[in-house]
């Protein structure tokens, strides 16, 4: 716990060890042109696709049959069409195209709502062609998310606090003259990802599928990491010995980034994503390996801040089993639902931030253990506490939020193909505020020790956590695909 009268101290001392860390990221990292050009906060991108075939290539991408775990491990070449792109007024010929993601591209098939995300590479069919400097760029649809926001501010927050993050920004997107949308232009973790933040001689990267739980009976019980490879510039065994070295709890500073993997858990608690190593999943993490030590590189937030939910799955099993029964009232499970969708927000603002994870916390020993050294844990409650303190309630996100907000507000869901509308923006963002708020309201309420900061500790005393009665983080976005 942080004492109330060294609150002040703490900000000043994590500040500067914040600015320091990242002042090092950029000496080491190397400067791309793409930054300017693509990811200037405030400043709407223009990108207009010339695709002749396009009526092909979209039937083709609404009519593909997806299985999710085939497409997340699959080592087959994406398949790319070839199109035009002009990016802010500039003409680049010959880039690669595909469709992007595995859920939100399944559902966007399966409904009327068929805007769906896009990968653009630059140097597909031409080789070593490059848009100022990067050779591939993410458009995320935002299916499942309302505010649009979700990604642009969780980053935004990791780079407040050193850890290396994708760069983002908005884009107004054009197919064939055609207003297609507005998407959230990413960049991707990878060789310009890595050369940007660790400078070119960067280490070796995996896009894991792993609980980062050491297996101590050989290497094919990792096979959803070292078989995830994305760069490789050393061996895997440099992995394997991090993993044992926190599993024993010993010498893990030689082995792990200490104060980036402690970063990205205080994100991680921060915006409570249970599409992720929070919740039952685990991936939408990288894992980056450099020197022997690993790290850990965020991704992917459209669902958090309550956007995937335990209770949605549960209540719809629920009215299936009741329906086969033939005992289903709607009335009453809809009451039934609503009181679960209310107990699990309350659970997740103030989800205890020293056992952040909903799942069985032998399932996440790695950041357990990491935790229960009392250096690690003081220095993870010292990032909590910039986030709630500086970055929530010191005005930060508010900044950021009207940042975006006056880039897109005039054209965000006015787009034919958007299931979520112009009008459902404002409320969405506002919502978006509120979970923030409240949940730095929690994490100050445990790290001064008014809160229980752990699951017996909370359970025992419910009476302390924050009220969340007036929270509908449904209004924010949701996967609606099956509800």
């Amino acid at each position: 716990m942080i004492p109330l009268f060294l609150a002040a101290a703490l900000i000043t001392c994590i500040c500067t060890s914040c600015s320091d860390k990242t002042a090092s990221n950029e000496d080491e990292g190397i400067h791309a042109e793409y930054e300017e050009a693509l990811f200037e906060k405030g400043r709407l991108n223009d990108i207009q696709i010339s695709m002749e075939n396009w009526d092909d290539f979209f039937e083709q991408t609404m009519t593909k049959e997806y299985n999710w775990m085939d497409e997340l491990v699959s080592k087959t070449p994406k398949e790319y069409d070839a199109c035009n792109v002009i990016i802010n007024g500039e003409e680049v010929d010959n880039v690669g195209i595909r469709a992007k993601g595995i859920l939100t591209l399944r559902t966007a098939a399966n409904t009327e709502y068929n805007k769906f995300s896009l990968v653009l590479k630059f140097n597909k069919f031409t080789d070593k062609q490059k848009y100022h400097d990067l050779r591939m760029l993410d458009l995320n649809s935002n299916l499942f998310d309302a505010t649009s926001m979700k990604d642009a501010v969780t980053y935004d927050m990791c780079r407040y606090i050193g850890l290396p993050a994708p760069l983002c920004n908005y884009a107004k997107v054009s197919v064939n003259g055609e207003y297609y949308g507005c998407y959230l232009a990413v960049e991707p973790v990878d060789k310009d990802f890595c050369k940007r933040n660790f400078g070119k001689d960067y280490g070796s990267l995996y896009k894991a599928l792993h609980n980062l739980n050491y297996e101590p009976l050989g290497l094919h019980r990792y096979k959803y990491i070292k078989d995830m490879v994305k760069i490789q510039n050393s061996s895997f065994s440099s992995v394997k010995s991090a993993l044992k070295s926190v599993h024993k709890k010993r010498d893990m500073d030689e082995h792990v980034d200490i104060d980036a993997v402690l970063k990205y858990m205080a994100v991680q608690t921060m915006v409570v994503n249970m599409d992720g190593l929070t919740g039952d999943i685990t991936h939408n993490y990288y894992l980056y390996e450099s020197d022997g030590k690993i790290s850990l590189i965020p991704w992917d937030y459209d669902m958090a801040f309550g956007g995937m939910l335990r209770s949605d799955d549960e209540m719809f099993s629920r009215r299936m089993e009741l329906m086969s029964e033939g005992n289903f009232d709607k009335e009453e499970w809809e009451k039934e639902r609503e009181l679960a969708y209310k107990e699990e927000i309350q659970t997740l603002v103030n989800l205890p931030v020293d056992t952040p994870f909903v799942v069985d916390l032998s399932e996440r020993e790695f950041f357990m253990n990491l935790l229960s050294n009392n250096e690690y844990s003081k220095k993870y409650h010292d990032y909590l506490s910039v986030l709630a303190e500086e970055y929530v309630q010191g005005g930060e996100l508010d900044n950021t939020i009207k940042y975006y907000t006056d880039e897109i507000e005039e054209i965000v869901g006015t787009e034919e193909n958007s299931y979520y509308k112009h009008d459902d923006f404002a409320p969405a963002v506002e919502q978006l505020r509120m979970f923030l708020e409240k949940k730095s309201e929690s994490v100050i309420g445990q790290l001064n020790g008014s809160i229980p900061s752990d699951r017996d500790g909370q359970a025992e005393a419910p009476e302390t956590l924050i009220d969340t009665s007036d929270l509908d983080v449904r209004v924010m976005g949701e996967m609606w695909y099956h509800v």
